[in-house]
């Protein structure tokens, strides 16, 4: 096995105790990295933003929503609601991956774009009235396009990825859904 096999392998393990001894710190801290490269891109790569024009509030604060909000409620939901949710709905094994994905698309999926774009907006002007306005206004567009991502995302997630790997496997294509909503919430589509 070569050097960078090794180290890699080395790592997933690290990774892998860490997710399953501190679940939340470990998803938390992996949510910082993943929201500040997400909004990093975004801002340079498709806003073109250079180091002057940098917005590094608007960085923290996907940091900050990456940290305390995302994470944990990921957590949750992929651990804990979800699993727990699906066997009550269902005993079949083959329906359980579909069960799965549309209670994340139908149940977990509305709330969480919202309160994204609620919290992006709360935190960039600190009024709930503005933050609701801008929920009302960008909802219906993350919706659809959540519904063309996530669904065959969450199908794989729900019928082969094991439980503690849920979460780091949804930050996976995350990186890129988040790119999109740093787009959404920031410019006009």
């Amino acid at each position: 096995m070569s050097k960078v096999a090794t180290a890699f392998t080395t790592a997933f393990k690290k990774y892998d105790t860490a997710l399953i001894v501190n679940p939340y710190r470990t998803k938390m801290l992996t949510n910082i990295l993943i929201f500040g490269a997400a909004d990093t891109i975004c801002q340079t790569v498709f806003e073109k933003s250079s180091i002057k024009t940098f917005d590094f509030q608007r960085l923290g604060n996907m940091m900050l929503i990456g940290c305390f909000f995302v994470a944990p409620i990921g957590h949750l939901w992929y651990c804990k609601w979800a699993p727990s949710l699906i066997p009550r709905v269902t005993m079949n094994p083959k329906i359980q991956p579909v069960i799965g994905m549309l209670a994340d698309q139908l149940i977990f999926a509305p709330p969480f774009v919202s309160s994204f774009l609620f919290l992006n907006d709360y935190l960039k002007n600190f009024s709930a009235k503005k933050a609701a306005e801008n929920v009302k206004e960008k909802i219906w567009t993350g919706m659809k396009a959540n519904w063309k991502l996530w669904p065959p995302v969450q199908l794989i997630n729900f019928s082969i990825v094991p439980i503690q790997f849920r979460v780091p496997f949804v930050n996976f294509v995350s990186l890129f859904w988040t790119i999109y909503l740093s787009y959404l919430q920031n410019n006009k589509i």
